[in-house]
């Protein structure tokens, strides 16, 4: 009986720790996402995350990103885009991904020729090329399958 009730305690405590985990992960996504021409025009480059708290794009980082891109692209690009590692395996994804947000972060890892699938997937090493150049234009997380 005492050991049932160890599990119990035990599995309440893992069970609250995993939600903790949870609550904050999500505090750190964006509670909003600005088009890449708003963030232009307003010389403004933060956008608040849940927690209340801001993450700001580097202006340099945006503006390569711009001579990369297709001229129409910074009005439907929302930044920050967020990726989440898959859990177990070794790709990541595009976490609301829409066709050219898609198009954007794959051009941004130097992918020349882009199609657009479900689900969004983006690969180590171009995810890594992504990091190098464009840290602040992403947020990462995780995707728990």
């Amino acid at each position: 009986m005492d050991n049932q009730k160890g599990e119990d305690r035990l599995e309440k405590a893992v069970y609250t720790y995993y939600n903790y985990l949870i609550r904050s992960l999500r505090s750190s996504l964006p509670a909003e996402r600005r088009s890449i021409r708003e963030m232009l025009e307003s010389k403004n480059y933060s956008v608040r995350l849940q927690d209340g708290s801001l993450h700001t794009i580097d202006p340099d980082e945006l503006k390569l990103a711009v001579s990369i891109i297709p001229r129409y692209m910074v009005d439907r690009v929302r930044l920050p885009l967020v990726i989440g590692k898959v859990s177990g395996s070794v790709y990541f994804r595009l976490i609301n991904c829409s066709k050219e947000e898609y198009e954007f972060i794959l051009r941004l890892a130097g992918r020349s020729s882009v199609e657009y699938t479900e689900p969004c997937t983006i690969y180590i090493d171009e995810f890594e090329e992504i990091i190098k150049k464009f840290r602040t234009l992403v947020i990462q997380t995780i995707e728990i399958t």
